[in-house]
């Protein structure tokens, strides 16, 4: 079995702003053909199924790599980017230590042992249901 991860490509953020888990913020023509290139090379990777965040910029990634694979991607929440009260302020403004950031945490924001322990129990997932298939 492999895994193979795709980040979303390039997306429209006029306001440079953190979108977190904000709503909208879709793909740009950049990040389209991003995608339409990454999906070209996903095509002999006898992928089984696609798996996606529920976020705008991640769904619309995954339609475009499941077009081309013929698979539709199936949406969880354990995906998600990660938590955090900094959504919607200016890049600039965002902590580069995040995950250690004392506003970040008490604000809810997630740690970086929370996010890896989400996406750590769905990989384990995928591994206890079929050790002969690909996954995106």
């Amino acid at each position: 079995m492999k895994i193979y991860f795709a980040r979303h490509g390039d997306y429209q953020n006029p306001d440079n702003l953190q979108p977190f888990r904000l709503p909208g913020f879709s793909l740009s023509s950049t990040g389209i053909e991003q995608i339409k290139l990454t999906a070209a090379k996903l095509v002999d990777k006898n992928i089984r199924a696609i798996f996606t965040s529920p976020i705008n910029r991640c769904i619309e990634t995954a339609t475009i790599i499941g077009q081309t694979l013929h698979l539709f991607p199936n949406q969880k929440k354990s995906l998600m980017e990660v938590a955090s009260p900094f959504a919607g302020f200016k890049k600039i403004l965002v902590p580069v230590d995040l995950y250690t950031n004392s506003v970040h945490i008490e604000g809810g924001g997630e740690t970086s042992e929370a996010v890896f322990a989400r996406m750590n129990e769905f990989i384990n997932t995928l591994k206890d249901t079929s050790k002969n298939s690909n996954y995106l």
